[in-house]
């Protein structure tokens, strides 16, 4: 056993720095030392303050995800990412996810969901992408566009008509509709639909 020789409060004034026998060995949230009425001149063993301080680090990074999910959606890697930032340990991280996942706090196809329905300018492949840039697994994805009533084609038709609203219905004005519907990611079958509605060729 050792004996707690100093409790620093840090900056933040949240937590305290713990020595044991004049050594630093952790830091703990204000609310695990008084929880476990910590003092100095108690004794206590290494193993049960690191014990104590895996409890103190899941508690504050539950609160810190939950503070985060309160203000908008994440997906689980947006999430492990912003507990990473803030120097968390991955197996607390992980036991973070997994709990907010039980409880309904997180999930990735909620997320692709309310992503779906919040657009209006993006083809299925950028829809995709963005997705699978937030860590959104295929499988997911897929599994989402394909029980949703999203309808491309309804998007590349508003797309094109809000291109061409103010613009000359000339040749040159056409192709850059079709070089800008390439770039937003649909395929040739449906910008070749949308051109001939400005009467211009795509050729091969």
């Amino acid at each position: 056993m050792a004996v707690i020789t100093e409790l620093k409060l840090q900056k933040n004034k949240q937590r305290a720095n713990v020595y044991l026998d004049n050594t630093f060995v952790c830091g703990l949230e204000l609310a695990t030392i008084m929880k476990h009425h910590l003092k100095e001149g108690v004794e206590i063993s290494r193993e049960q303050l690191e014990t104590m301080q895996v409890d103190s680090e899941l508690e504050s990074a539950m609160d810190k995800a939950l503070g985060l999910l309160e203000r908008q959606k994440y997906t689980k890697k947006q999430i492990r990412t912003k507990l990473s930032t803030k120097g968390y340990l991955p197996t607390i991280i992980d036991s973070v996810i997994e709990k907010l996942e039980e409880y309904g706090y997180i999930s990735d196809t909620d997320y692709a969901e309310s992503f779906l329905k919040s657009t209006s300018t993006k083809s299925k492949k950028e829809i995709r992408f963005s997705l699978m840039q937030k860590g959104i697994k295929e499988d997911v994805i897929n599994n989402v566009l394909e029980n949703s009533d999203f309808d491309e084609e309804d998007t590349i038709t508003r797309l094109a008509e809000k291109f061409m609203r103010y613009k000359e219905p000339s040749v040159e004005n056409k192709k850059k509709l079709v070089a800008y519907l390439y770039r937003k990611g649909f395929d040739y079958g449906q910008i070749t639909k949308i051109a001939s509605n400005y009467d211009i060729e795509i050729e091969d």
